[in-house]
């Protein structure tokens, strides 16, 4: 009905219409912001609280129990006070945040009446506020520090300038940036203390100073804010994880009797189930031997080992009774606990890292390095980068990765000399014996996978009837159903263990496939070939799998004596240098020494063992090996440093000049002067010849320069005999991938292309021609097959994605052929490398985008608009996306 239909005078009218008719013109004459009557500051007070701000905020509180349902706690670390989660869970409410931006500008845009400086609509300010919380619940911390400071500065005589001052403090807490929060702290801290402002008003503060705190490991200093904070926060889930987090603080400092006292509060005060669960076991872990009621503890935990809801948990509840038994000198029940905690972590696989790891340090102690060995490659499979001291954990475990393989070289080879030593009838008695004893082991294997097999069907039998049962009744499919999904998930578990979920998931060692590669690749390569070498038998069942690798000719065994004598050696210096264990290093040495006195390295081993005596002050034993080495090797370097300290300087000079050569060398083959690379090298060579370091890297730059002057087939000479003379150089994989690419451009080039373009190629795979520029403009970029895949329905789907996600920032799409199969769509504009990394890790999460789209059937990155002008010039999709691995994807 039309305004004029509505105010027509009316033969008919009743009383009550005259204040029906009244209300409306005032109502239509108080929309306008453009003057200050009463009416006015009345509607628009009204409506914007009740309808876009009550709607704003509404989506914020939508947003905050989402992100307090998706944002799992770590409870191995003491909590911060505040966990917003990671950029790509911050993603997922963003629908809920960008609502709020939007109803909280409309607020501002339509009923904002400012008039002679002043605001008479007070949703104003809170408007602003709720924008600045909604930017910074989305983790985009810049916009949301611009809106806090506008109202602080706006609005400096109202009090919600200092609910923006903590929000603020906290946006620089996210950004790490101390002193500013800091100081944005204690101006709020004054106020309240002259009275300007209530506390109880400000009960975020105190919040905000414990998680000020408490992420900077200053774990102390934050226990006045959170007792501050309890008692003045009454929210029962704000009061249960203060409580934890002083236990956990506590528990840290060793004060085992206060830790407990919180953890005790937070199970009685009905705390989430998963923390109340944690806080048991850290009540346990906090078990003291003078005070700690040891029986009740562990009667507690094995309590909860049969409650069917802690199934996924078991792996902590052992780990507490570790705890508990290392602390009570039982090592050996300490062990079987954490090896149970290990078997247990399906799911939990930080708790399985940190298991692993407490196994690995116990087994480390001992020492017994190679079940140390097992438990740290299993720790650092798992362990997250920013674990203490991740990287010595992973150097440790890279350390003993080495020497158990040069122990097992040993073991291996003394056994397989033994067996070649026997006499023929012996050795067949022996071979005989391992064949009887491994069919045995076979027959005993198939009788239980017979018998598991039965079991299996009477279960399948089982189920089916209950299928049945259930289809009459109404039930439901497989997947839908918990308990037979539980039932998979499980024999999946026992069957394969915890894989990860990735191509070839049921090899553990995906080097294998690598091999199988090259084995195809050389059988290939070699299909011309009148010799053929035999495949190597597996078949343990044939006496000719136990005789392959015996060493039966003088060759073999002295292959297999160099194997057992370089092992003890390489074992020996990793005891030395990279364990510090010095006795066994010693025991190593005198190994080496006692079984192979004429070896290469006997004097090198003497002048170790002189070295741990010096350091050790044992005077008799360093004097020992001392006159050893001057007396029987008076003219070598290890003899001169003893005798002459300064000798050792000589020698540092000489490694000083060979690498001043080699970097002028190097040079050289930058500015491609290859004549000097080739007379530099082989100056090198005849000075030089005992730098080990050096060397290689001087004949490497000596093949390469060649290679602008010699044949293809010569140069994959010269590489192979490179990779071969130097298998343990660090410029030998830089090698091996040269001649690998080689090989394929020999397939590829034309004829007649010049070996120049060889070595452009080389580098261009080497050196991608892209530069690295984080805070330029940057797009997404999604390449697809044209022939299978729908572009434009592709196109709908992330357009439907950016109208969820980010429909505040303004996104474009595009689509262009990039070539005769590929199509490329691209979406635009992002302001630096951070939004568009965030914009690529919520995209690819989305199922809904990528359904129907093979995983081998597109491409995905984002690019500098520079770059992006390089790449649409070569289309070199592969190239392209080395780069971005290493510069944008290394650092997430």
């Amino acid at each position: 009905m039309k305004l004029s239909q509505i105010l027509r005078p009316s033969l008919y009218f009743i009383p009550g219409k005259i204040t029906v008719i009244t209300l409306l013109v005032l109502l239509l004459a108080s929309c306008s912001t453009k003057k200050n009557t009463m009416t006015r500051r009345l509607y628009h007070n009204l409506t914007a609280h009740y309808n876009a701000y009550w709607n704003g905020r509404q989506s914020i509180r939508e947003g905050e129990a989402e992100l307090h349902r998706t944002v799992k706690d770590n409870y191995t670390f003491i909590l911060p006070v505040f966990n917003y989660g990671t950029k790509e869970q911050a993603v997922a409410i963003n629908p809920q945040m960008d609502r709020a931006i939007e109803k909280g500008s409309k607020v501002i845009q339509k009923h904002s009446m400012f008039f002679n400086n002043k605001e008479y609509v007070q949703w104003i300010d809170d408007s602003y506020l709720m924008i600045g919380m909604a930017y910074f619940y989305k983790q985009e911390y810049l916009m949301a520090r611009r809106t806090f400071d506008y109202v602080i500065k706006n609005y400096e005589h109202d009090p919600i300038k200092y609910e923006a001052m903590i929000w603020l403090s906290s946006t620089y807490i996210q950004q790490e940036e101390w002193n500013k929060a800091q100081s944005l702290l204690d101006l709020v801290q004054s106020e309240i203390d002259k009275e300007v402002v209530s506390l109880q008003k400000m009960k975020r503060l105190p919040l905000v100073y414990a998680d000020f705190y408490i992420r900077q490991g200053l774990y102390k200093q934050a226990i006045p804010y959170l007792e501050r904070s309890l008692e003045i926060n009454h929210e029962k889930l704000i009061q249960c994880r203060l409580l934890y987090i002083m236990g956990q603080i506590y528990q840290a400092d060793k004060d085992y009797e206060a830790s407990s006292e919180y953890y005790t509060s937070v199970i009685r005060r009905g705390a989430p189930y998963e923390m109340a669960f944690n806080a048991r076991i850290n009540l346990a872990q906090s078990y003291s031997t003078t005070t700690g009621d040891k029986k009740m503890i562990i009667k507690e935990l094995q309590k909860m080992i049969k409650d069917l809801k802690n199934e996924d948990f078991l792996d902590q509840i052992y780990y507490a009774l570790a705890e508990i038994a290392l602390k009570e000198k039982d090592d050996s029940l300490g062990i079987n606990y954490l090896r149970l905690s290990v078997s247990k972590s399906t799911s939990n696989l930080y708790q399985k890292s940190v298991s692993s790891l407490r196994l690995a340090d116990l087994f480390f102690s001992y020492p017994d390095y190679p079940n140390a060995q097992l438990y740290y490659d299993t720790a650092v499979m798992f362990l997250p980068e920013d674990y203490p001291n991740y990287d010595p954990i992973v150097t440790k475990a890279r350390l003993l990765t080495e020497l158990v393989t040069h122990l097992t070289t040993v073991h291996v080879q003394d056994s397989l000399q033994a067996i070649a030593l026997m006499p023929d009838p012996e050795r067949n008695a022996l071979i005989s014996k391992l064949i009887a004893d491994y069919q045995e082991k076979e027959r005993l294997r198939k009788e239980q996978e017979a018998e598991m097999d039965r079991q299996r069907m009477m279960a399948s039998s089982n189920y089916q009837t209950q299928q049945n049962v259930d289809r009459l009744a109404g039930g439901k499919w497989y997947f839908y159903n918990p308990s037979t999904l539980s039932f998979g998930y499980n024999e999946f578990i026992k069957r394969w263990g915890n894989r990860k979920l990735e191509d070839l998931w049921r090899l553990k060692n995906k080097q294998m496939t690598s091999t199988f590669g090259q084995e195809e690749e050389l059988a290939a390569s070699d299909s011309d070939k009148t010799d053929s070498t035999t495949m190597a038998s597996t078949d343990l069942s044939k006496p000719e799998t136990y005789l392959q690798n015996l060493p039966l000719t003088p060759e073999q065994m002295a292959k297999s004596h160099e194997m057992v004598a370089s092992a003890l050696y390489q074992s020996a210096i990793i005891y030395d240098d990279g364990l510090a264990d010095f006795p066994a290093a010693i025991r190593s040495y005198n190994s080496l020494i006692e079984r192979y006195p004429d070896d290469k390295r006997v004097l090198e081993s003497y002048y170790n063992m002189y070295s741990i005596y010096n350091e050790q002050q044992d005077a008799e034993r360093a004097a020992f090996y001392r006159d050893l080495i001057v007396n029987n090797y008076p003219e070598s370097d290890f003899a001169k440093i003893i005798m002459d300290p300064n000798y050792n300087l000589v020698l540092q000079a000489q490694r000083n000049k060979a690498a001043v050569l080699y970097e002028e060398t190097y040079q050289a083959f930058v500015n491609e002067q290859y004549m000097m690379v080739k007379i530099y090298s082989e100056e090198a060579i005849v000075n030089y010849a005992e730098d080990k370091v050096l060397i290689p890297k001087f004949e490497y730059l000596r093949v390469l320069a060649m290679s602008q002057t010699i044949s293809h087939d010569s140069l994959g000479v010269l590489l192979a005999r490179f990779i071969e003379t130097y298998p343990s150089s660090e410029v030998t994989p830089l090698a091996q991938n040269v001649l690998n690419h080689l090989t394929m451009v020999e397939a590829t080039l034309a004829a007649g292309d010049s070996l120049l373009a060889d070595s452009t190629r080389i580098e261009q795979a080497v050196i991608a021609p892209y530069q690295y520029d984080p805070e330029s403009t940057h797009f997404y970029i999604l390449i697809v097959e044209a022939s299978t895949i729908n572009v434009n329905a592709t196109k709908v789907r992330i357009s439907d994605h950016n109208m969820k996600y980010h429909r505040l920032d303004n996104l474009t799409i595009s689509s262009v052929l990039l070539d005769s199969k590929r199509q490329m769509i691209t979406v635009s504009n992002f302001r630096n490398k951070e939004q568009a990394l965030t914009y690529y890790t919520g995209i690819s999460n989305n199922d809904y985008v990528f359904s129907g789209i093979p995983a081998d059937a597109f491409s995905q990155f984002v690019i500098s608009s520079d770059n992006y002008r390089i790449f649409y010039e070569n289309k070199d999709s592969k190239d392209y996306l080395r780069f971005f691995t290493k510069n944008y994807l290394a650092e997430k």
